[in-house]
């Protein structure tokens, strides 16, 4: 029975590939303690124009102060991705934008960003992020983000132009919830 649920959950945070929440740590003011930016499962995202990817947009994220304010990485830091299910590639993180303050293409003045250097993509490709921990160095102007990110995500050029279709990301107690749920269902069916 433990060797069934433990398969289960495996296969379960193992395939969640569609699935994943987004958290932040941290005091992303004062850097005590490290603001950390969380991906804790991969995201895919399917391509629709061909282009360069250099954010990964947060719908929504904070509240527009009326400064955009983007934060370094405290270390360099690989983001690791894969086209179509492939090999897995690295670009490097560049920085965290708290809030886009003005509209730019796919981007609103409530939206915050991860950059990283450019990926080549063309339409019809999938590009998944994978999971990620990734530090910063603190900015007393930065907005303290959400603890969890629970919206639309999607990919654009360095210009904020849509270079996928937005993908729901729901907030990290939704996973825990469904991975629970769905080991109390094996137990309950195991006994």
């Amino acid at each position: 029975m433990r060797l069934l649920i433990l398969t289960a959950c495996s296969a379960l945070w193992g395939s969640a590939t569609g699935i994943a929440a987004i958290t932040t740590s941290g005091d992303f003011a004062d850097g005590a303690p490290t603001p950390t930016l969380i991906i804790t499962a991969p995201i895919t995202f399917t391509i629709t124009t061909n282009g360069t990817v250099q954010r990964l947009i947060f719908d929504e994220w904070v509240t527009d102060d009326g400064t955009a304010t983007t934060l370094t990485v405290a270390t360099p830091t690989a983001l690791s991705y894969q086209i179509n299910g492939g090999a897995t590639q690295f670009t490097t993180v560049v920085g965290l934008t708290d809030n886009q303050h003005t509209s730019s293409g796919a981007l609103s003045a409530n939206d915050g960003y991860l950059s990283f250097f450019p990926i080549s993509v063309t339409a019809g490709q999938t590009l998944t992020i994978l999971a990620a921990t990734i530090p910063f160095n603190a900015d007393s102007a930065f907005n303290q983000p959400p603890s969890s990110f629970a919206g639309d995500a999607r990919l654009t050029n360095g210009s904020g132009t849509a270079l996928s279709a937005p993908v729901s990301v729901p907030e990290p107690s939704v996973v825990f919830l469904g991975a629970l749920g769905f080991l109390a269902l094996l137990r309950r069916r195991a006994c």
